[in-house]
């Protein structure tokens, strides 16, 4: 009997005890959910104050916006009355920066410019007239005067060859401003080699006077990279001769910035001896042309930067080269002068030239993009008739085709390198072209596929970009996100990755960080609100 009470109490003990236990965890649970529905509460409160304050922040500058802009008019209409051209213009740009509709005040614009000297920034603003407002009279002028000063501009440089230098309808060189780092990987070469491509280095050097300087490194950041290969692809057979590559250069670019570019040079001639310095400075001095931005050829035999001879005389990138020391042209020295005298699309470092008179946006000295892009695709193919069946020139083919969007036969023309490349840089640069084409042509998931091939042949894994921009086009923007925050951990300095990556994150409202993005792009590069494509932060910019 002890035994059952015992029993009976030790159940009603533990009864109670569950019972006060279930109590007690019913009261949790109730003060969890109490504290998440304050949790959730907050978190709503704090949203709708976020997006309040950009609703007032987005108000304040659409209102301010107009303030500026009527500002802005009055003062340039003051300013013009009197003949002030420059505060005119000054005035009538910051009017015209805010976005707002002037088009009455177009033609008034113009006029202002007209009687400037024609500065860069002038150009630039003559150029956004033309794209941004519909005035046919005034689009007649801007074309008059540009193709006034192209004739004028050609005539003052001399002979030269400049509409064979875009890369896809653009012009990319390095900034002048600055030393160019070239690092020699010699390997097992003769020391007379690389004493040799120095010296070509610097008679293109001279040729500029002096403007370009050269700095030679062991280390690994370097702008221009020259290593030496057994073969380089795209041996053939032409005219009864074997052809064969013996110099290649390919610069890396993502956006508007210039990274690195590569030249390949064959260790040996074909028939497996060493090169004699004449030889390996003639080659050297053609390559370093390239890498220096001449991205096409001159047709001119006389000019360093001629294919081949096919009488195979001599060839710059084929055959064996003239025993004879090659030397700079007129054509090939005017030309030089005149491309670092264009403002490029692409290039190392930043362009502050908005009053450096004397150099020229694209459009002046080559014309409009259609018709760069049509000299582009005449120049690559009269290339293919010269140098027919090798990878190089289907790779030069397909940019061709590119320019003038044409997608069908450049992709034709990369599949077509593709079956004729060798090493993994060149299956690289086919691929990535590749995902390009496909980007432009609209097929964004074909691009996501070339783009992931591509980066199979390079540890870098520079095709992500693609990858990234393809998403986004895809508005898929959290895989965006992730393909650009990994490409600004990796490339610090890229405005273009930065820039992209701060669009996503207000895509997908996350504000804070958007803002963190800006403000560090303005860290890095404090004049990067003066670009037209990165402006529309500016506002955002000044409060960061």
């Amino acid at each position: 009997m002890d035994n059952n009470n015992s029993f009976n109490n030790f159940k009603n003990i533990d009864l109670g005890n569950d019972f006060n236990s279930q109590n007690t965890y019913l009261k949790d649970i109730e003060n969890k959910n109490a504290n998440k529905k304050n949790n959730i509460s907050n978190a709503n409160k704090l949203r709708i104050v976020i997006y309040s304050l950009i609703t007032i922040f987005l108000l304040f500058l659409i209102f301010n916006q107009n303030i500026l802009n009527a500002y802005f008019l009055d003062k340039a209409n003051k300013a013009y009355s009197k003949g002030n051209v420059e505060e005119a213009f000054k005035n009538y740009k910051n009017a015209f920066a805010t976005k707002m509709d002037n088009k009455k005040y177009v033609p008034r614009y113009y006029s202002t410019m007209e009687k400037m000297k024609f500065y860069p920034i002038v150009q630039k603003e003559m150029i956004k007239l033309k794209t941004n407002y519909n005035n046919q009279k005034v689009n007649g002028r801007i074309n008059s005067l540009f193709e006034r000063k192209r004739i004028e501009i050609l005539s003052e440089a001399g002979a030269n060859y400049i509409d064979h230098t875009p890369t896809n309808s653009n012009i990319i060189h390095w900034n002048k401003e600055f030393p160019i780092v070239v690092k020699i990987e010699q390997n097992s070469t003769p020391d007379f080699y690389v004493a040799q491509i120095k010296e070509a280095f610097y008679d293109w050097s001279r040729a500029l006077n002096g403007e370009l300087v050269f700095k030679f490194t062991n280390d690994e950041n370097s702008d221009i990279d020259i290593s030496f290969v057994d073969s380089i692809s795209g041996a053939t057979e032409q005219y009864g001769k074997k052809i064969e590559i013996l110099g290649s250069t390919v610069p890396v670019y993502s956006g508007k910035n210039l990274s690195k570019t590569t030249i390949k040079f064959k260790k040996n001639d074909i028939d497996g001896t060493e090169f004699t310095g004449n030889q390996i400075y003639n080659l050297s001095l053609h390559e370093i042309g390239h890498a220096l931005g001449i991205s096409g050829h001159s047709y001119n035999r006389d000019d360093v930067m001629y294919p081949t001879n096919n009488d195979a005389t001599w060839a710059g990138e084929i055959e064996t080269l003239l025993i004879s020391k090659k030397t700079l042209s007129d054509r090939d020295i005017n030309t030089i002068k005149l491309l670092y005298n264009t403002i490029p699309d692409i290039t190392n470092h930043y362009y502050s030239c908005d009053y450096n008179y004397g150099l020229y946006y694209p459009e002046v000295v080559f014309g409009s993009q259609e018709k760069m892009a049509e000299k582009k695709l005449k120049e690559s193919q009269t290339y293919m008739t010269m140098i027919s069946g090798n990878y190089i020139s289907y790779m030069d083919l397909g940019e061709g085709y590119f320019a003038t969007k044409n997608y069908t036969e450049a992709k034709n023309a990369f599949l077509s390198a593709i079956k004729l490349a060798k090493e993994s840089t060149e299956f690289y640069n086919a691929y990535y072209n590749l995902a390009v084409t496909s980007f432009e042509a609209g097929n964004y998931e074909e691009a996501i596929d070339f783009a992931g091939i591509a980066n199979s042949y390079n540890d870098e894994k520079r095709a992500n970009e693609i990858i990234g921009f393809s998403y986004i086009k895809l508005k898929d923007y959290k895989k965006a996100q992730k393909q650009f925050e990994e490409l600004v951990k990796e490339n610090p300095d890229n405005i273009l990755f930065s820039y992209t990556l701060a669009d996503v994150y207000f895509s997908r409202y996350k504000f804070f960080k958007a803002f963190g993005e800006i403000k560090r792009m303005k860290s890095r590069n404090p004049g990067v609100f003066s670009d037209e494509l990165y402006s529309h932060y500016k506002i955002i910019g000044m409060f960061l």
